[in-house]
Protein backbone atom coordinates (compact mmCIF):
# COMPACT_ATOMS: atom_id res chain seq x y z
CA UNK A 1 0.00 0.00 0.00
CA UNK A 2 1.49 3.33 -1.07
CA UNK A 3 1.27 5.96 1.66
CA UNK A 4 3.07 8.88 0.09
CA UNK A 5 4.02 9.24 -3.57
CA UNK A 6 6.94 11.38 -4.60
CA UNK A 7 7.86 12.91 -7.96
CA UNK A 8 4.50 14.46 -8.96
CA UNK A 9 4.22 15.75 -12.51
CA UNK A 10 4.08 19.43 -13.36
CA UNK A 11 1.59 21.87 -14.92
CA UNK A 12 -2.02 21.91 -13.81
CA UNK A 13 -3.84 18.85 -15.07
CA UNK A 14 -6.49 17.19 -12.95
CA UNK A 15 -4.17 14.28 -12.16
CA UNK A 16 -1.29 16.40 -10.91
CA UNK A 17 -3.05 19.22 -9.14
CA UNK A 18 -2.97 22.86 -10.02
CA UNK A 19 -5.37 25.77 -9.79
CA UNK A 20 -9.09 26.28 -10.37
CA UNK A 21 -10.30 29.62 -11.74
CA UNK A 22 -13.50 31.16 -13.01
CA UNK A 23 -11.63 32.73 -15.92
CA UNK A 24 -9.40 30.23 -17.77
CA UNK A 25 -6.15 32.03 -18.60
CA UNK A 26 -3.44 31.25 -21.10
CA UNK A 27 -0.43 29.43 -19.70
CA UNK A 28 1.54 30.83 -22.65
CA UNK A 29 1.14 34.27 -24.20
CA UNK A 30 -0.73 37.41 -23.21
CA UNK A 31 -4.17 37.07 -21.68
CA UNK A 32 -6.61 39.46 -23.36
CA UNK A 33 -9.75 38.63 -21.43
CA UNK A 34 -12.22 35.83 -21.95
CA UNK A 35 -14.65 37.70 -24.23
CA UNK A 36 -11.86 39.46 -26.13
CA UNK A 37 -10.07 36.21 -26.89
CA UNK A 38 -13.30 34.61 -28.11
CA UNK A 39 -13.83 37.66 -30.32
CA UNK A 40 -10.32 37.38 -31.79
CA UNK A 41 -10.84 33.69 -32.51
CA UNK A 42 -14.22 34.19 -34.17
CA UNK A 43 -12.87 37.00 -36.34
CA UNK A 44 -10.16 34.70 -37.65
CA UNK A 45 -12.59 31.82 -38.09
CA UNK A 46 -15.42 33.78 -39.73
CA UNK A 47 -13.88 36.84 -41.43
CA UNK A 48 -16.95 37.41 -43.60
CA UNK A 49 -19.49 37.86 -40.80
CA UNK A 50 -20.56 41.34 -39.63
CA UNK A 51 -18.74 42.66 -36.57
CA UNK A 52 -21.97 43.03 -34.57
CA UNK A 53 -22.83 39.33 -35.00
CA UNK A 54 -19.33 38.20 -34.06
CA UNK A 55 -19.35 40.53 -31.05
CA UNK A 56 -22.62 39.12 -29.76
CA UNK A 57 -21.49 35.53 -30.32
CA UNK A 58 -18.19 36.10 -28.53
CA UNK A 59 -20.02 37.46 -25.48
CA UNK A 60 -22.42 34.49 -25.54
CA UNK A 61 -19.57 31.99 -25.71
CA UNK A 62 -17.66 33.78 -22.94
CA UNK A 63 -20.74 33.53 -20.73
CA UNK A 64 -21.05 29.80 -21.48
CA UNK A 65 -17.37 29.19 -20.65
CA UNK A 66 -17.69 31.12 -17.40
CA UNK A 67 -20.80 29.14 -16.48
CA UNK A 68 -18.98 25.85 -17.07
CA UNK A 69 -15.97 27.04 -15.03
CA UNK A 70 -18.28 28.06 -12.18
CA UNK A 71 -20.10 24.73 -12.27
CA UNK A 72 -16.84 22.76 -12.28
CA UNK A 73 -15.35 24.85 -9.46
CA UNK A 74 -18.42 24.30 -7.28
CA UNK A 75 -18.53 20.61 -8.20
CA UNK A 76 -14.86 20.16 -7.24
CA UNK A 77 -15.48 21.72 -3.85
CA UNK A 78 -18.65 19.69 -3.31
CA UNK A 79 -16.98 16.37 -4.14
CA UNK A 80 -13.96 17.05 -1.91
CA UNK A 81 -16.16 17.98 1.06
CA UNK A 82 -18.78 15.28 0.49
CA UNK A 83 -16.27 12.46 0.02
CA UNK A 84 -13.95 13.90 2.68
CA UNK A 85 -11.00 13.63 0.32
CA UNK A 86 -7.81 14.26 2.25
CA UNK A 87 -6.00 16.57 -0.16
CA UNK A 88 -4.60 20.09 -0.19
CA UNK A 89 -7.61 22.20 -1.20
CA UNK A 90 -7.21 25.95 -0.74
CA UNK A 91 -10.05 28.08 -2.20
CA UNK A 92 -8.51 31.25 -0.76
CA UNK A 93 -8.86 33.40 -3.85
CA UNK A 94 -6.79 34.00 -6.97
CA UNK A 95 -5.08 37.27 -7.90
CA UNK A 96 -4.21 37.88 -11.54
CA UNK A 97 -1.99 40.91 -12.23
CA UNK A 98 -2.48 42.84 -15.45
CA UNK A 99 0.53 43.32 -17.70
CA UNK A 100 -0.81 46.36 -19.54
CA UNK A 101 -3.71 48.74 -20.02
CA UNK A 102 -5.53 46.35 -22.37
CA UNK A 103 -5.46 43.65 -19.72
CA UNK A 104 -6.74 46.11 -17.16
CA UNK A 105 -9.72 46.92 -19.39
CA UNK A 106 -10.36 43.21 -20.00
CA UNK A 107 -10.42 42.57 -16.26
CA UNK A 108 -12.90 45.37 -15.68
CA UNK A 109 -15.13 43.90 -18.39
CA UNK A 110 -14.96 40.52 -16.67
CA UNK A 111 -16.31 42.00 -13.45
CA UNK A 112 -19.58 42.70 -15.27
CA UNK A 113 -19.57 39.26 -16.89
CA UNK A 114 -19.07 37.56 -13.52
CA UNK A 115 -21.88 39.63 -11.99
CA UNK A 116 -24.28 38.15 -14.55
CA UNK A 117 -23.55 34.76 -12.95
CA UNK A 118 -23.87 36.06 -9.41
CA UNK A 119 -20.13 36.11 -8.81
CA UNK A 120 -18.23 38.94 -7.12
CA UNK A 121 -14.90 39.79 -8.72
CA UNK A 122 -12.69 42.49 -7.20
CA UNK A 123 -10.41 44.91 -9.01
CA UNK A 124 -7.39 45.61 -6.81
CA UNK A 125 -5.46 48.86 -6.99
CA UNK A 126 -1.68 48.90 -7.12
CA UNK A 127 -1.67 50.19 -3.56
CA UNK A 128 -3.73 47.29 -2.26
CA UNK A 129 -1.56 44.77 -4.09
CA UNK A 130 1.50 46.31 -2.45
CA UNK A 131 -0.14 46.31 1.00
CA UNK A 132 -1.33 42.70 0.74
CA UNK A 133 1.67 41.07 -0.91
CA UNK A 134 4.48 43.61 -1.02
CA UNK A 135 4.48 43.54 -4.83
CA UNK A 136 5.13 46.78 -6.68
CA UNK A 137 2.67 46.10 -9.49
CA UNK A 138 2.62 48.42 -12.48
CA UNK A 139 -1.06 47.78 -13.26
CA UNK A 140 -4.29 46.70 -11.59
CA UNK A 141 -5.11 43.18 -10.46
CA UNK A 142 -8.22 41.00 -10.54
CA UNK A 143 -9.02 39.05 -7.38
CA UNK A 144 -11.49 36.16 -7.65
CA UNK A 145 -12.76 34.92 -4.24
CA UNK A 146 -13.38 31.20 -4.25
CA UNK A 147 -10.65 30.42 -6.75
CA UNK A 148 -7.53 28.74 -5.50
CA UNK A 149 -5.20 25.77 -5.68
CA UNK A 150 -5.40 22.06 -5.00
CA UNK A 151 -3.09 19.09 -5.01
CA UNK A 152 -3.74 15.37 -4.52
CA UNK A 153 -0.86 15.31 -2.05
CA UNK A 154 -1.71 16.59 1.40
CA UNK A 155 1.36 18.06 3.02
CA UNK A 156 1.31 15.99 6.18
CA UNK A 157 3.77 14.36 8.50
CA UNK A 158 3.41 10.69 9.40
CA UNK A 159 4.35 9.06 12.71
CA UNK A 160 4.75 5.30 12.42
CA UNK A 161 3.14 3.80 15.54
CA UNK A 162 3.68 0.18 14.54
CA UNK A 163 4.66 -1.78 11.45
CA UNK A 164 7.30 -1.08 8.84
CA UNK A 165 7.48 1.34 5.90
CA UNK A 166 9.88 1.46 2.95
CA UNK A 167 11.09 4.89 1.81
CA UNK A 168 12.24 4.81 -1.82
CA UNK A 169 13.27 7.29 -4.49
CA UNK A 170 13.25 6.99 -8.26
CA UNK A 171 16.52 7.72 -10.06
CA UNK A 172 16.94 7.21 -13.81
CA UNK A 173 13.73 5.19 -14.01
CA UNK A 174 14.90 2.82 -11.25
CA UNK A 175 13.58 2.82 -7.68
CA UNK A 176 16.15 2.72 -4.88
CA UNK A 177 15.56 2.04 -1.21
CA UNK A 178 16.42 4.96 1.05
CA UNK A 179 15.44 3.42 4.37
CA UNK A 180 13.20 0.93 6.12
CA UNK A 181 11.29 2.81 8.79
CA UNK A 182 10.15 1.13 11.98
CA UNK A 183 7.85 2.13 14.85
CA UNK A 184 8.64 5.58 16.19
CA UNK A 185 9.91 6.89 12.83
CA UNK A 186 8.66 10.11 11.26
CA UNK A 187 8.41 10.80 7.55
CA UNK A 188 7.11 13.68 5.45
CA UNK A 189 8.51 16.40 7.72
CA UNK A 190 10.27 18.21 4.86
CA UNK A 191 7.05 18.46 2.87
CA UNK A 192 5.16 19.47 6.01
CA UNK A 193 7.50 22.33 6.85
CA UNK A 194 8.24 23.52 3.32
CA UNK A 195 4.81 22.93 1.80
CA UNK A 196 6.36 21.26 -1.23
CA UNK A 197 5.79 17.90 -2.98
CA UNK A 198 7.64 14.96 -1.51
CA UNK A 199 10.92 13.74 -2.93
CA UNK A 200 10.43 10.13 -1.79
CA UNK A 201 7.72 7.49 -1.86
CA UNK A 202 6.69 5.65 1.32
CA UNK A 203 5.09 2.21 1.04
CA UNK A 204 3.82 -0.05 3.82
CA UNK A 205 6.01 -3.14 4.11
CA UNK A 206 4.01 -4.71 6.93
CA UNK A 207 0.62 -3.95 8.45
CA UNK A 208 1.08 -0.56 10.03
CA UNK A 209 -0.64 1.99 12.20
CA UNK A 210 0.17 5.64 11.56
CA UNK A 211 -0.68 8.99 13.12
CA UNK A 212 -1.00 11.96 10.75
CA UNK A 213 -0.29 15.62 11.41
CA UNK A 214 -1.23 17.96 8.57
CA UNK A 215 0.32 21.34 7.93
CA UNK A 216 -2.61 23.41 9.19
CA UNK A 217 -2.69 21.57 12.51
CA UNK A 218 1.09 21.86 12.82
CA UNK A 219 0.99 25.63 12.22
CA UNK A 220 -1.76 26.06 14.81
CA UNK A 221 0.17 24.05 17.38
CA UNK A 222 3.50 25.79 16.77
CA UNK A 223 1.73 29.14 16.90
CA UNK A 224 0.75 28.53 20.53
CA UNK A 225 4.44 28.31 21.58
CA UNK A 226 3.32 25.86 24.25
CA UNK A 227 5.80 23.34 25.71
CA UNK A 228 4.28 20.56 23.59
CA UNK A 229 4.84 22.72 20.48
CA UNK A 230 8.54 23.01 21.30
CA UNK A 231 8.73 19.24 21.79
CA UNK A 232 7.07 18.74 18.39
CA UNK A 233 9.57 21.09 16.75
CA UNK A 234 12.44 19.17 18.32
CA UNK A 235 11.01 15.87 17.06
CA UNK A 236 10.59 17.25 13.53
CA UNK A 237 14.14 18.58 13.52
CA UNK A 238 15.49 15.27 14.78
CA UNK A 239 13.53 13.39 12.13
CA UNK A 240 14.85 15.71 9.44
CA UNK A 241 18.42 15.24 10.63
CA UNK A 242 18.03 11.46 10.64
CA UNK A 243 16.58 11.52 7.13
CA UNK A 244 19.53 13.55 5.83
CA UNK A 245 22.01 11.15 7.46
CA UNK A 246 20.28 8.19 5.85
CA UNK A 247 20.36 9.90 2.46
CA UNK A 248 24.06 10.65 2.86
CA UNK A 249 24.82 7.01 3.63
CA UNK A 250 22.87 5.87 0.57
CA UNK A 251 24.77 8.37 -1.57
CA UNK A 252 28.05 6.92 -0.37
CA UNK A 253 26.85 3.39 -1.08
CA UNK A 254 25.74 4.27 -4.60
CA UNK A 255 28.78 6.37 -5.47
CA UNK A 256 30.78 3.42 -6.74
CA UNK A 257 27.88 2.47 -9.00
CA UNK A 258 27.92 5.80 -10.83
CA UNK A 259 24.52 6.88 -9.47
CA UNK A 260 25.63 9.74 -7.23
CA UNK A 261 24.87 12.60 -9.61
CA UNK A 262 21.40 11.28 -10.41
CA UNK A 263 20.68 10.83 -6.73
CA UNK A 264 21.79 14.36 -5.89
CA UNK A 265 19.50 15.72 -8.62
CA UNK A 266 16.54 13.72 -7.34
CA UNK A 267 17.07 14.87 -3.76
CA UNK A 268 17.60 18.51 -4.68
CA UNK A 269 14.85 20.86 -3.36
Amino acid sequence: MVLEQGEPAGEASGRNGGNFELFPENSVGMYEGLASERLSFLRRRYPGLPTAIIQAESERQASIVLGLALRNRDLLRHIILREQIDCDFAPKGWLHLACGEEQEQAMCDEVMLAAQHGQRIEIWSRRRIREEFGIAAAFLGRFSPGDGTYHPFRYACGLLVRGQVDATIKVRQQRHLLAQLSAGSIFGQVSLLAGRPRSATCTIRRDALLAQLDRAACERLLGTRAPVALKLLAVLNRGLTDALRIADRRLMQLEDGGMTEGFRTALAP
